[in-house]
């Protein structure tokens, strides 16, 4: 076991088993792990974990601004944790956790903010999943991307909104994925008890 860790101003920061009770806070990304990496990967831990001083900066990044300032008054001692996750030889889960030592400050932060959690960012995703790709299969449908009917320059600007929602589709759905891949990951290998 390491010892307690530090932040780069030296407060102390604990160690991620200090935290136990972790909300996860976005929507995690797979990455691909390219080929000559393997090497390197061969060498890293198959769970890596980052546990960090949660700033109003810092969670700033990652929640909104009202629920950065409430989170000490409200649910206690916190952290954020980052956690790097191998689910497959090629395939690495990051994802964002904020990690509580209180089993009972973690559900009511999920009750309170709903959003929160696995199933509340699983809905988040499929529902913006399905408004995203309605409104652009009903945009097609209308000829809203037929460039035969625009001059070259308004041609332009629409083939580029058309590859700019096919690709919020596109990582909507790795988010989906990734969901799925950290559950099943998380089923097999627990780390930290989570909820929502």
């Amino acid at each position: 076991m390491a010892g307690p860790a530090y932040d780069p101003v030296g407060h102390r920061v604990g160690r991620p088993e200090d935290y136990p009770f972790r909300v996860l806070l976005t929507i995690p990304e797979a990455a691909t792990i390219p080929i000559f990496a393997l090497g390197i990967e061969a060498l890293r831990k198959e769970v890596e974990r980052k546990l960090m001083s949660s700033t109003r900066e810092a969670l700033a990044r990652v929640l909104s601004g009202n629920l950065s300032r409430a989170l000490e008054g409200r649910y206690g001692d916190h952290r954020l944790l980052n956690i790097r996750r191998r689910v497959d030889r090629r395939m690495a889960i990051y994802s964002s956790w904020l990690a509580l030592t209180d089993q009972t400050a973690e559900e009511a932060l999920v009750d309170d903010h709903p959003g929160l959690g696995f199933g509340g960012i699983e809905k988040r995703v499929e529902a913006d999943f399905r408004s995203r790709e309605e409104k652009l299969k009903a945009a097609a449908a209308r000829g809203r991307y037929d460039l035969s009917r625009l001059d070259h320059r308004h041609g332009k600007w629409r083939a580029r909104e058309y590859f700019t929602e096919a690709e919020a589709l596109n990582k909507l759905e790795w988010g989906q994925l990734a969901l799925v891949r950290l559950k099943e990951s998380l089923a097999s290998n627990p780390d930290g008890v989570s909820v929502g």
